[in-house]
């Protein structure tokens, strides 16, 4: 209490000296005995479970035959898969995957097709629907996945280097139409995509060894243009 501070102040105290009080107050942990100690290592969550963090002009194609060009802006949650609808009102509504069959953006005056594409046309599918971005059309059509994912903060350990805050990371996966019309997982590499279509083996690599500066969304997509034009 008030009283019992100022009889202290008065009297003096008796204790330890200024570095002593230094050393036993490192020695605390949250689970010290005779105090309560807070572990101020967590810094929170690095990221969003969003694909990018911009709202782009839309357009949407439902599953019940209903278009929808404009007026609205959309964002997709990546982690869930969830669409992101905002109107010009500013309200925001989620649509579920079962209403939608397709959707684009538009980014630096170019549109970015996405669509739903039947797990079982997907090698390695995720258990629930997912949307692809297409890249290419034609012969074998390419289509690439964007997922988030949650890493959990790692510092249990007194002093861990590890990881201390909850950190979404982002994670793109490539998909080529082989022969049968399954998508196969791919990398932008000659020896991944000729082992999907290996009756173009040799324009690929070519192609490769032409533009070996190129990688990603580009590589894949001058690919595709140049050995299988539409």
């Amino acid at each position: 209490c008030i009283s019992s501070a100022h009889a202290l102040q008065a009297q003096g105290f008796e204790g330890f000296t200024g570095q002593e009080n230094l050393n036993q107050i490192s020695e605390f942990g949250p689970n010290s005995p005779g105090g309560r100690g807070f572990d101020l290592r967590y810094e929170g969550v690095k990221g969003t479970p969003f694909m990018t963090e911009t709202w782009y002009p839309g357009k949407l194609v439902m599953r019940d035959g209903r278009n929808f060009d404009g007026g609205f802006d959309i964002r997709l949650e990546a982690q869930e898969q969830e669409l992101h609808v905002r109107f010009a009102s500013g309200r925001i509504k989620v649509l579920f995957n079962e209403e939608v069959e397709s959707f684009a953006i538009e980014e630096e005056g170019r549109w970015r097709w996405f669509v739903q594409v039947e797990a079982g046309k997907i090698e390695l599918a995720y258990s629930k629907a997912r949307y692809y971005e297409v890249l290419a059309v034609g012969t074998r059509s390419v289509i690439k996945l964007y997922w988030k994912y949650l890493v959990k903060a790692d510092y249990e350990q007194p002093y861990s280097s590890g990881q201390r805050a909850d950190e979404f990371r982002l994670r793109e996966i490539y998909y080529m139409q082989d022969r049968a019309g399954l998508y196969k997982v791919i990398k932008p590499r000659a020896k991944s995509i000729s082992k999907v279509w290996p009756d173009k083996r040799k324009e690929i690599y070519a192609f490769f060894k032409e533009h070996s500066q190129l990688g990603g969304d580009e590589a894949i997509v001058q690919l595709m243009q140049t050995i299988d034009p539409q």
